[in-house]
């Protein structure tokens, strides 16, 4: 952190454009791994509830949705599992607001790019309001978020990524 508006970074950012620590940028990065994670993980989970790779390849949301199609034709789902894949949903939600906000600097804060998706097109805002600071302590919670939702499903799939 603290690069000049023309010093570049190890890889090649410059100061001007993302001015945030090599700390900053590795809990970014691992939020952005975990989550991949958290993927696969709910479509481990949607295969062994369902004995079919429909979901494979499926965006999250969509796995959510075949969660909870599941949820109601069966009465077998335990309330442990609800409460988990509620949990996945809710870190998921943080993980997609750190990964696509803005990030001009740590010190100055994040800016979260209100969006809206309307018919498949994502409408923004004219400009965007600084929403709040947002440092790497408070990162590493979104990693302990995912990582504690991931250990919450594994016990009812298996999977050959444990």
């Amino acid at each position: 952190m603290g690069l000049g508006w023309f010093e570049e970074d190890a890889f090649g950012v410059p100061g001007r454009m993302l001015n945030l620590s090599d700390d900053f940028y590795a809990a970014l990065g691992r939020v952005a791994a975990i989550g991949a994670l958290v993927d696969l993980k709910m479509s481990d989970l949607i295969r062994a509830w369902t004995k079919s790779d429909e979901i494979s390849g499926q965006a999250l949301r969509y796995q959510l949705e075949r969660f909870e199609q599941l949820r109601r034709e069966r009465s077998d789902v335990p309330d442990r599992l609800i409460d988990a894949v509620a949990e996945i949903d809710a870190a998921m939600k943080q993980r997609h607001t750190l990964i696509h906000g803005i990030w001009p600097g740590e010190t100055i804060g994040w800016l979260n790019v209100a969006r809206k998706v309307r018919k498949r097109k994502v409408v923004r805002p004219a400009g965007s309001m600084p929403n709040e600071v947002v440092g790497v302590e408070d990162v590493k919670a979104v990693i302990r978020r995912l990582v504690a939702a991931i250990d919450g499903v594994v016990p009812f799939i298996s999977s050959p990524v444990n």
